[in-house]
């Protein structure tokens, strides 16, 4: 788990570099970003909000944090896997309807 933190809240964002200490990364070798608010990203985000609306909840304790990120990697590899599965099925449709139409061309060149 390699992490960047990226926090308005000074205090979080200390908490954090604190838990975190031995995964924090420069935002460019990351596999996610850490926040408290919301950020543009091609990387996965990680809220921590008041609300329920991000992946933690504030307060909260290191017990917490390590749940809640453990939950989101587990779920974000999962979806990852499912996008590699979509990539494959999708290569091997257009594998098959390139051998289709080549197949029809040569027949057609044949025929002429």
């Amino acid at each position: 788990m390699k992490v960047y933190i990226d926090c308005n809240s000074l205090l979080i964002q200390k908490a954090l570099e604190y838990y975190l200490k031995e995964y924090i990364v420069s935002k460019e070798e990351a596999d996610f970003i850490v926040t408290d608010h919301n950020i543009e990203s091609q990387k996965p985000i990680f809220l921590i909000s008041k609300s329920d609306k991000g992946n933690l909840k504030n307060p909260f304790t290191k017990k917490m944090l390590f749940d809640a990120l453990e939950s989101f990697i587990y779920l974000h590899k999962e979806s990852s896997k499912e996008m590699d599965e979509l990539d494959g099925i999708l290569e091997n449709i257009k594998r098959k309807k390139e051998r289709k139409l080549e197949k029809i061309i040569s027949e057609y060149k044949i025929e002429e």
